[in-house]
């Protein structure tokens, strides 16, 4: 056996990229065979470009990938970065591993690979200017080109137009690049060889149309019937599509005929034929080997003849009832695939094989060759694996293996065909097991074996944290080490996303019938669930000890307010320690902790919560809190100053995010909150009410559906989280309860919904959206004051020019476009070259009590600690009556 691990650091250099069928877990049997065998000797490449997770035409992508058996990719210029989240509470870098995960789930659906730049996505940008702000043009043009030119598709397919009509500037900025891309590709001065790769001419660029069907020069069926898999090419997109779950994206799976849309913008093989007259979006190239043939030199011709011959008997005649049967022919195709790509290289069988790198000296032509040739290897191996009748099992005995700790591996390798089947396995070091293990039919052959641990296992673009907090604190601790400015700090991948993660996996050889064959399969750690069954999870290797400050990582105090503050770290051991451990909680001056240290015990697979009590007076500004473990490792001393979340959903591998043990302590100059219970009704992605309870306010969570006239009588305010309309649908039928229990002399701040706010009922008086609704984008926008004499700018922080300073991301979105004359406008602001909006901020008095709907961005402000935003906040709680100080009590 031999472990595999994929790279953890990228080589710079341009390898051949591996590429076959998508097969997943659940794809076994006849659908892996159709999938696989079905695509031999296709060796077309087809690259879409769009902007973010969830922007790529799965329909197109998917025909291409199931349908034309292309080798299909997506290029996003972003991770998702800057969206929202319609799962959970995570956001920004967090945000950005789930909709990779998204998009890798949708790509094994889809049969297509993934590809990303560095660009990280910094929120909603109006126009393309903007968006070159925030992103280096040479950078991400240049990651755009490496990617074109280690992939070498014949075509580009663009999802946006590259015009202001995108909508977004991101798109605009996609749009455009992927046609530059077509030109840039064999320019050799601005982008050279050493840098970015040897030059690729691609042959055609298209735009997909599919919003613009008027604009269209082709229409594709992508809704074909697959009778192998009992569905259709659009009901696989429409599954596909439904992956970006965090978007709230998911869609209907459409039967029948399903028509997409291209337009045709530049091609270099089909000139004399007018775009609107193609019948192909294949026109003028060969997608299969058979472009080789006239370039095959006459002493090698035989051989590719034979070699096409056989790939199409492949195609035609594995048998879902007796694959192995085909494992001789199987083999006969290896053979003269090697022998056909050496002589046209020249060179060893390793680079044919996808084992060696292509040189940049490679000629185009023979690039081409080299890269065809690895995905037919690849279909080949995957082919006999699937033809072999072997299932090969990779377990290990616990999901988290500790760095420097060894796990027990277990490998099993089942016989399901009908004849005797060998089987060799290794250890890493090469020293053989036993030699040679017969498996009979319907017999299985296990073994165990140490597996050592690897490189921490997390998203491999955000790597360059470093672990070490201790002499970097400050303003680092909520601006990320691992991107400058708006680019990630890691380069871009030339390999596909599943390629460059680091996932192990295990490799066996076999022989069946005299025929090799190489078992492959992801190690995983497996469970018997009393309700779900039998669960597989990948291993993942993390650190021997992870410790996280709880309310990280930004965080506010009162400035100059007596702090009283429980501060919890939490500490998880993940492998042996020698003894009991030494928690550190480094505070602020101004501060003082119940105990400098605290001594604990730890055992393997659980954590301890290690409570510190600090108080004390902080002067306004920024100031760091962290901690740290000390401990003995088989000996010698060890410090540990960071740790991972996981995070975790149904329909994506599960994920550590790793960040310092610290948080940054924002003390702001802000008034008190209201004295009495503020109920808060959480939205989406929301993680507004425990900055409130920082700042002094006593909160309490409210749920929707409990809302009655007797509960709200405990509450001096209620606060609408962000999108609570969408989070918890019973809101709507109680906003005539909340509404009277304003008029009653209740508080209600609103914060931003979507448009459902419009409908009757919901808000106390109207107000309407446009399509797509107003938002201010640029985090540093003016504002101007529109009413300096409202309390809520006024009582008790008189809000000023310093107070819009630091915002991140976006001023505010989904603004109201017109509000009734009940509400008071408080603010104005706009993006340039726009009109000045007044609704960002709106109040009115109904009844006794004080409405107030705020389409202000706060829920991404408080988290990251805006002192600015603090204050206002606070006003905002106290919009309806007098200042009372409160009681001072621990926050935990």
């Amino acid at each position: 056996m031999r472990l595999s691990f994929r790279p953890a650091a990228l080589v710079f250099a341009f390898t051949a990229l591996a590429a076959a069928p998508r097969v997943t877990g659940a794809q076994q049997g006849a659908v892996a065979l159709h999938d696989i065998s079905s695509a031999l000797g296709t060796t077309g490449r087809v690259l879409m470009i769009g902007a973010h997770p969830d922007d790529e035409d799965t329909q197109l992508l998917g025909w291409l990938a199931r349908g034309a058996k292309v080798d299909a990719a997506y290029l996003s210029l972003t991770r998702g970065d800057g969206g929202q989240n319609a799962i959970g509470k995570e956001l920004g870098e967090a945000l950005g591993v789930i909709r990779t995960e998204e998009l890798l789930a949708a790509r094994r659906v889809d049969g297509a690979r993934q590809f990303f730049t560095r660009a990280y996505d910094f929120g909603f940008s109006k126009t393309a200017d903007e968006t070159y702000r925030h992103w280096p043009r040479d950078s991400v043009f240049g990651d755009v080109v490496r990617i074109v030119r280690a992939f070498r598709p014949q075509m580009i397919v663009a999802v946006f137009s590259g015009t202001p009509r995108d909508g977004h500037g991101h798109h605009q900025v996609s749009g455009m690049l992927a046609k530059e891309a077509y030109e840039a590709s064999m320019d050799t001065i601005r982008f050279p060889v050493a840098t970015h790769g040897a030059p690729w001419t691609v042959s055609k660029f298209y735009r997909a149309a599919r919003f613009n069907a008027a604009n269209a020069t082709l229409k594709i069926d992508v809704g074909t019937y697959d009778a192998v898999r009992g569905q259709s090419l659009g009901e696989i997109a429409g599954l596909s599509r439904s992956q970006h779950r965090s978007q709230g994206f998911g869609v209907a799976q459409p039967r029948g005929t399903v028509i997409d849309y291209v337009r045709r913008e530049a091609t270099r093989v089909n000139e004399a034929t007018p775009a609107e007259k193609e019948v192909s979006i294949f026109d003028g190239i060969d997608p299969s080997l058979n472009r080789f043939a006239s370039t095959t030199p006459a002493a090698q011709k035989p051989v590719f003849d034979s070699l096409t011959r056989v790939l199409t008997m492949l195609r035609t005649s594995v048998d879902v009832q007796t694959p192995w049967n085909a494992l001789p022919r199987i083999d006969v195709a290896h053979r003269l695939l090697d022998r056909w790509c050496t002589a046209g290289i020249a060179t060893r069988t390793g680079m044919c094989r996808g084992d060696e790198p292509i040189p940049n000296s490679l000629a185009p032509a023979t690039a081409d060759l080299v890269i065809s040739a690895v995905r037919t290897f690849t279909q080949l191996q995957q082919l006999g694996a699937a033809s072999s009748g072997l299932l090969l099992e990779a377990t290990v005995n616990r999901e988290l293996v500790a760095e420097g700790d060894t796990a027990t591996l277990t490998l099993r390798v089942t016989n399901r065909g009908p004849t005797v089947a060998r089987v060799s396995v290794f250890t890493p070091s090469s020293a053989a097991l036993p030699p040679r293990d017969s498996i009979a039919p319907g017999e299985a052959f296990t073994t165990t074996l140490p597996l050592p641990s690897y490189t921490r296992t997390a998203p491999w673009w955000l790597q360059r944290r470093p672990d070490s907090l201790l002499a970097t604190l400050g303003n680092a601790i909520v601006e990320p080490f691992t991107r400058n400015g708006d680019m990630f700090i890691e380069p871009a991948s030339t390999k596909d996303d599943e390629q460059r993660a680091a996932r192990p996996d295990a490799s066996v050889p076999a022989l069946v019938n005299g025929v090799p064959v190489q078992l492959s399969a992801p190690i995983v750690h497996r469970r018997i669930d009393e309700v779900r069954g039998q669960l597989d999870t990948p291993v993942m290797f993390v650190p021997r000890v992870s410790l996280t400050i709880d309310g990280g990582p930004a965080g506010y105090v009162r400035a100059n307010t007596a702090f009283d503050r429980i501060v919890t770290v939490r500490v998880t051991s993940n492998g042996v320690i020698d003894g009991p451990v030494t928690v550190r909680l480094h505070h602020p001056r101004g501060l003082t902790g119940d105990s400098a240290v605290k001594i604990v015990t730890l055992i393997v697979g659980n954590g301890v919560a290690v409570p510190f009590r600090l108080r004390g007076t902080l002067p306004r500004g920024r100031h760091v809190l962290s901690a740290s473990v000390d401990a003995l490792v088989a000996g010698k001393p060890v410090t540990f100053v960071s740790g991972y979340e996981r995070v975790e959903y149904e329909h994506i591998r599960p994920q550590h995010m790793y960040r310092p043990a610290a948080v940054a302590l924002e003390s702001v100059e802000t008034g008190a909150a209201p004295i009495g219970v503020v109920g808060y009704i959480t939205g989406l992605a929301d993680n507004v009410q425990p900055m409130l309870a920082q700042l002094g306010a006593t909160v309490e969570t409210v749920s929707a559906s409990t809302i009655s006239e007797t509960m709200l009588t405990r509450y001096r305010v209620i606060v609408v989280g962000p999108r609570a309309l969408e989070a918890q649908p019973a809101l709507a039928a109680k906003m005539s309860v909340l509404h009277a229990w304003v008029r009653n002399g209740g508080t209600m701040v609103v914060q931003y919904q979507q448009t459902d706010i419009a409908k009757p009922g919901m808000a106390p008086f109207p107000m309407t959206f446009a399509r797509p609704a107003a938002r201010v984008a640029e985090e540093d926008a003016a504002v101007r004051v529109l009413r300096a004499d409202s309390p809520v700018l006024t009582r008790p922080n008189r809000i000023g020019p310093t107070d819009w300073n630091g915002w991140v991301q976006e001023r505010a979105t989904y603004m109201p476009t017109t509000a009734d004359s009940a509400y008071t406008a408080i603010l104005g602001m706009h993006d340039p070259e726009e009109p000045e909006n007044p609704n960002a901020l709106l109040t009115a008095n109904i009844g006794k009590g004080t409405y107030v709907f705020t389409s202000l961005a706060l829920f991404r402000q408080l988290p990251a600690g805006v002192p600015g935003a603090a204050r206002l906040f606070v006003n905002l709680l106290n919009a309806g009556g007098p200042v009372v100080p409160v009681r001072r009590r621990p926050v935990p």
